[in-house]
Parts: structure tokens; sequence; C-alpha cells
């Protein structure tokens, strides 16, 4: 063999010989389900991992992982565990038999900014598989969008939106769509964009339609593909019908324009929808095009879901210059956590969430002894070391052994005072348990609720604990911190959280130490038949029936809408009652309460007033830990509960059980149940006072000040935007007359300028205010007022630097609906 052919003979064997060694990732790459690293076999089991999203995630929600396992060996029962660095340990038990292959989807709460997370794979104490996923969290703050597409032309989002808030796009394919709801909480926005949804399974359908009842945006991109993307919805995901496809010139929707890539832009032609709550879809004026190109939008629980009818990925629509504002239109304006409220990576919902589990330590279960017992005790221990030890020692000639006796009574009394409290409660396994439900009015019976539980423990011990639950969707559980929204520490300690296949979640080595509570929480949507309430509004007055449908009683029902309020006391199962709230005090300063008040004040004012007064009693128990869940919950920003009327009422009984196992505690619960009732206009035209409208400062959470009316805002160089709106039920409001109040705890400073926006004409138009508190009538006044329920007031100063003090905007209005 020659030396030429010998050194081709060497290259040809090498050549086959990385051919071979590249194989197997050229068989991943091609796999639909990859993973971060390469799969191993030991004693038969293969098991290879990956996170959702391509490992994007916002801190504070739960991130879906998949796991792929195969068995070649021998029958196995596993655990898979994906491990956090805080100790809290999410896992799963599932049988494993020869020749299987799963698919299992594991679901990790990741409160903070984490790169990795381990998932490893158990039989019994032997570690089978370990694998390290990397992960990649949102910038803080950010509004995360999720494009899922079978289409090629995928919309883009920008950067940022014309207000500078930032956007971060994560686009992937349908079969990353969790089966549970909690798997989408990374997301504000889904777009699904010739997606062909009939192919989506029933438990991925339900997720979604799950995600936009707690609040989740949905959107349906127009084209071509809109229609099949529609048609495997639920109907209450389909706020349109399709009746044409057509076409429409670039230029009759922006304008010429030379950035332009295509002439011809395809849009669907649509017709609004009614949902079963009797609420017809509404257009949203977006981004300066014309009606028929509009978003066409219908509220759903706490979200909405929309209709574009352009297609986002079209060339033309990536390439304008009113692509930017097209998109803030297109999102939902929701309530942020107030800047500097919690730490960056905190939530809005975790932030209420730490809140409230914080709450769980003023349960009356873990309330101190009995006073008197307490004052006797001290009473008792000064006499004795005091007069009584000088008595005795005298009357024995034995002064001297005043050094002894003393400490020795001084040890005697403690171990008395330890043996009364370890009696009182020390020997006791607590549980303490709190309930946020929230009805949606428009998915009936159905309601959001967000279950605490706090274990305290007399002694340092692991537990385990299953969960049982009356939702629709199965419960998952995760440890949460008692020390309130800034610490995002899990509540310290080791747990490991099981979410079976199938059944209730469950806990095992649920550390607790001594004379210590942990706590754990979950979110869930239940079946919940209990208040029920048809509310009228008639000129200025709002009436109605409340009624409780449930065979449990409510205690405490309230019934208010911005600062008025009847109370209706406790509700018995089957009880009725009609209620009425009489017109708005026309002056502001002039109401029984100062507009502003804290709901627990407008519930429990008279009961705090006089505890307040001298020689007043203290507020009970039970009334303090309310107050503390209702400033847990409204209290953490400016207008926190809006213009929309409000029912609220105290429940005794949990939606989701926590119990020890083969262990025996003290249980007790508080629930507090939260309704928004649809309201139906009267015969007479209706009048909105101040406080219907809910209003939301866009860019000056810096700037946001408090005094004798409420929220207001303090002025800089930049003007500020003021976003009022409407209640969901009064969309559509065609005012006949609107008035502008205006006003300031100070002078009122000439360089002052208000502006409205004119969505007729897309243009601001400046205001001849003239004074403090003095309404401002305005003409042609629906010209204010968009289809969606929107105002937008733009406030700020001529001054160079103007410094003056809290300036507050609100609005009153009279007319009808459609």
């Amino acid at each position: 063999m020659s030396r030429y052919s010998y050194r081709a003979t060497v290259l040809l064997a090498l050549a086959l010989t990385l051919s071979l060694l590249g194989w197997p990732d050229a068989a991943h790459s091609a796999d639909p389900e990859p993973s971060d690293q390469s799969s191993s076999s030991i004693d038969g089991i293969t098991m290879r991992a990956r996170p959702a999203f391509q490992g994007n995630y916002r801190p504070g929600s739960w991130l879906p992982l998949y796991v792929e396992l195969e068995n070649q060996g021998p029958d196995r029962q596993v655990e898979l565990q994906a491990t956090l660095r805080s100790g809290a340990q999410y896992a799963t038990e599932l049988d494993l038999p020869n020749n299987a292959r799963k698919v299992v989807t594991l679901y990790a709460y990741l409160p903070v900014s984490t790169r990795r997370i381990t998932v490893r794979l158990l039989d019994a104490d032997t570690e089978l598989h370990t694998q390290q996923l990397e992960l990649q969290p949102t910038a803080n703050r950010a509004r995360t969008v999720g494009v899922i597409t079978d289409g090629t032309a995928a919309p883009r989002p920008p950067a940022r939106l014309p207000d500078g808030s930032a956007l971060s796009s994560i686009a992937f394919n349908p079969g990353d769509l969790p089966t549970h709801a909690l798997g989408l909480g990374s997301f504000d926005l889904l777009i699904f964009s010739d997606l062909l949804t009939a192919d989506l399974s029933q438990a991925q359908l339900d997720a979604l339609q799950a995600w936009v009842l707690r609040g989740g945006q949905l959107l349906i991109d127009g084209g071509p593909g809109a229609e099949r993307t529609l048609a495997g919805l639920p109907t209450q995901l389909q706020p349109a019908t399709i009746t044409e496809l057509t076409t429409l010139a670039a230029t009759d929707l922006f304008g010429p324009s030379t950035s332009l890539e295509a002439n011809v832009i395809p849009f669907v032609q649509a017709q609004p929808t009614t949902n079963a709550a009797g609420r017809t879809a509404y257009r949203v004026p977006t981004g300066g095009l014309p009606e028929a190109a509009q978003l066409i939008e219908q509220r759903y629980g706490r979200g909405a879901v929309g209709l574009f009818p352009l297609p986002l990925g079209h060339p033309a629509l990536l390439s304008a210059a009113e692509t930017p504002q097209l998109w803030a239109d297109l999102l939902e304006q929701t309530n942020a956590l107030p800047a500097n409220a919690g730490a960056p990576d905190v939530t809005l919902d975790a932030f209420v969430e730490g809140n409230l589990a914080s709450a769980l330590t003023g349960l009356p279960a873990l309330a101190f002894p009995p006073l008197g017992l307490l004052m006797l005790l001290i009473g008792v221990y000064i006499i004795a070391v005091g007069p009584g030890t000088y008595l005795v020692l005298r009357r024995l000639d034995r002064q001297a052994l005043g050094w002894v006796v003393v400490p020795a009574l001084t040890v005697l009394f403690a171990g008395a005072a330890y043996a009364i409290g370890y009696t009182q409660r020390g020997g006791d396994v607590v549980l303490n348990q709190l309930t946020y439900l929230e009805l949606f009015d428009d998915a009936a019976p159905m309601a959001r609720a967000r279950s605490f539980g706090g274990l305290f423990s007399p002694a340092r011990q692991s537990y385990a604990l299953e969960a049982t639950s009356i939702g629709v969707e199965a419960p998952l559980l995760r440890p949460i911190s008692l020390q309130g929204p800034w610490d995002a520490t899990l509540g310290g300690g080791s747990a490991v959280l099981l979410q079976p296949e199938t059944g209730g979640a469950a806990v095992h080595d649920f550390e607790v130490a001594q004379w210590s509570m942990r706590a754990l929480t979950a979110d869930t949507l239940v079946d919940y038949p209990a208040l029920q309430a048809q509310l009228t509004l008639d000129g200025a007055t709002l009436r109605g029936v409340v009624e409780n449908t449930s065979a449990e009683g409510f205690a405490d029902v309230v019934l208010l809408q911005g600062d008025r309020i009847v109370r209706l006391g406790d509700l018995a199962p089957g009880e009725r009652r009609e209620v009425e709230l009489p017109a708005p005090a026309a002056d502001r300063r002039q109401a029984k309460v100062a507009p502003g008040t804290t709901l627990s004040y407008l519930i429990y004012g008279d009961a705090i007033d006089q505890s307040n007064q001298a020689g007043g009693t203290p507020l009970p128990a039970h009334v303090q830990l309310r107050i503390r869940i209702l400033d847990a919950i409204f209290g953490y920003g400016p207008d926190p509960r809006g213009g929309h009327p409000m029912l609220i009422a105290w429940s005794a009984t949990p939606t989701l059980d926590l119990l020890p196992v083969n262990l025996r505690a003290e249980r007790q619960h508080l629930g507090l149940v939260v309704s928004e009732p649809p309201i139906a206009p009267g015969a007479a035209p209706l009048e909105l006072g101040a406080g219907w409208l809910h209003k939301r400062f866009v860019n000056a959470q810096a700037g946001l000040c408090y005094g004798s009316l409420g929220v207001g805002v303090g002025l800089g160089a930049e003007p500020v935007l003021l976003q009022m709106t409407l209640p969901r039920d009064l969309y559509g409001f065609r005012p006949t007359e609107l008035a502008l109040i205006s006003d300031t705890d100070g002078p009122w400073m000439a360089e002052t300028q208000i502006e409205l926006y004119n969505w007729a004409d897309r243009v601001w138009e400046v205001l001849p205010i003239s004074g403090r508190g003095e309404p401002l009538l305005l003409e042609a006044p629906e010209r204010f007022v968009g289809s969606h329920g929107r105002l937008w007031a733009r406030i700020g100063s001529t001054a160079a630097q103007p410094s003056f003090g809290c300036i507050y905007v609100d609005a009153t209005m009279k007319g009808t609906l459609p």
C-alpha cells in the first residue's frame, strides 16, 4: 500500500468515526423535545429533561419542566424531583414498568431570579439520574409576550413601547402550552398566530381558559390563519365571529409611507359576539387604525381575549412607524406594583400573597394566654419575692438566705409560666388557614381561591401533609414566607412538594423548627355557588338584591361602590336581601369619609373610632384579623379596588384542606369572599359621580402623593398620564354630559395644564382649567370616552421647574348605554 493510499484510508476511518460519534447529537436535534444535556442509561432507565419556553420565565411564577423517561429494565416506582437552592423540592411519584416511555410535566415555582435548576430521578434513596437545566429570567418589570404559531410569519413585538417600558418576547411551539394554568404565569399576553387550535388537548384549552380568568390576555392574530385559530377555542375565548377574509391597502391603514414593504395587507372582517353574561365585545382604538381594523376585545374573568383583524407578522406591520403605539394599544393596562413597594422581582400577585401569608400568625390559635392569668401569676411573683420573702425570712431570722431564696423563686415561677404556656398552647400542633376567594360573575359559579396554611410546631420536626381540594384543577403547593412580600426565601427549611399525576397534592419532609410556623400556599379555580347579586344603576342610585345561594352562612356581608357602603350583616343559607346605595355627595370634601379611605376603614371605621376613644376597649381579635387581611389585599397602592361595585363577605369553610398525616392538629380557618356583581342600566339616564372611574397614573409611580382627596400626583419635568376607566359593564357608555374636576390641597397654580385625549380625532385637547375644585363642563363629551371605557388625561405644567403640591383629577358623567 502506498503512503498516499494509507493516508487516505486513515482519513476515511477518522471521518467515519467522527460521524458515528456525532450521530446521537444529530438524533437529539431532530427530537421534538430536545434536552439541555445528552441522555444516558443507568440500569435500563433513560432520562431527558428540558424547561418550557426555552428556559425563559418571570421570577415569581411557575415554570413547567418536561421530562422524558424510558425504562428498558425491571419495573420501578420512582420519584422525579426538581430541586431549588432554597431547599424546596417539587416532585412527582410514578410507576415506570418495563418498556414504558413517559413524558412527565413537573412545575417548579421560582421566587427570584434563578439561572439553574436540578432535576433528579430517585429510586428510594438511590439517585438514578441527575440533570442541570439552564434558565433565563426575564428583565425586572418587563411585560412578557408569548408567541405561539404554526405559520412562518410570526409576530415580533418591539423591544420597547412608546412610554419606555420594556417588552420581552418569547416564541414557542404549541407543544409547550402547559396543562395547568399556573404554568403560563410568566406571560402578560399570549398571541395565537395561524395556529391549528383544534390540535390542542382539552387539558391545554382548560389551562388557557383558567389563565385568562386569572387575569391573562389572549390575542388571536388576524389574517388568513385567524379562522382556524378561532375554530378550536372554547366559546368563552371567541370574542368575534369572522364574516369575510379580504385585503386592505397599507396606505389606507397608515397613510403614505416609504417604509412599508408591502402594499396589500390581508385582514378579516369580524363581528363582536355576546358572552354568557350578556356582555357584547367592544372595539379598542388601536394604533390610529380605521374602525374595521381595530382590536375586538371581550373581558373574561379578570382577563381578556381579543381578535386583531390584521396579521401582526406582516412586513408592513413590522416596519411601520406606528407599530410601537399599535402594540401599546393591544396590551392591557394592568394594575402594576407601585415602584419601591417590594423587591425588584416581586410580581403583584406575589406581593399580595406574601401579605396574606404574614396574616396567618394573627389567627387566635396563636394568641397569648388569658391576660388575667398572666397578671395573677405576675402579682403572686411580686408578692412572693418582695414582702413574702422578707417576712418569712425575718420570722425565721434567716435574712441572709435571701440571696438564695429569690433566685430559687424566680426559677420556680419561670417554670410555672413555662408550664402554663405549654398547657395553653405549647404542646399543640396548630394549623391556621386563610382563603382569598375572587368570584367571577361571567364564569359562574367559578372562583379563584388562594389558600394559605401555616403549621405551628411545638418541637423541631418534619411533617407530612395531604391536600384535598374542591377545585376544578389540581392544586400546586409551594412554601411561602411569613415575613411578608419582601422575603422571597420561601420560609426557609426543606420540603418535598408532591404533584401526583392523579388526586390531590401532598408534602413530606416539611421541616418546622421548635415553636415556629411554616406556611404553604396554593392557587386553584373552584366551583363556588355562593353569593349572587343583581344590581341596577337607576340615575345615580345603585340598588338590587343580594342572595346567599350556598349551604353555608356568611358573616359581615357588605356592598360598596367607591366610598359608599351598605352593611348587610350576616347572611344565612338561602337568605335574600334588598340593597340600595344612595347617590354620592355632590361635594367630595363634604362626604362622610374622605376620598381614598382604605377599604378596612370603610367597613370597620366605627369600631376603630370607638376603640381609639379614651377608655375604649381594644378591637376584638377577629376584627383585627379581618382588617389586616383587607389591608393586605387592598392597601398596596393607588386605587386598588377601582370603581366597580364590590360584594364582600367572610366564610368559615376552606376550599382546600391541609391535613397532617396521622397527627391531630388544632385547626382554624378564615376566608374572604370578594365579588364584582354585574350592573344593569335602569330606566333613568345614568349618572356617574366621583368614584366610578378607576384611576391609574401610568408614568408617575415615583411622583404619587396622598392627601385630602385621595391619590394625586406631584408634577415634575415631564407631563403625567392618567388613565380613567369605567367599570366593564359600562363600556360603550355614551355621555351627554362630562365634567372634569381638578383640585389641589394648596393654591391652584396658573401654570398647571390639563389635556384630554380626543379619541375621534386622535389628538390631545388643552382644557381651560380656571380654578380649584370647579367642575368644567365639556362640549361634545362623547369624543373623550373611548369605546373601551377609557378617558386619558395628561397633566403638566408650563413652568420651567414645577414644584407645587398634590394635584387631583376626576370626572363625572351623565349618559346612556346602547
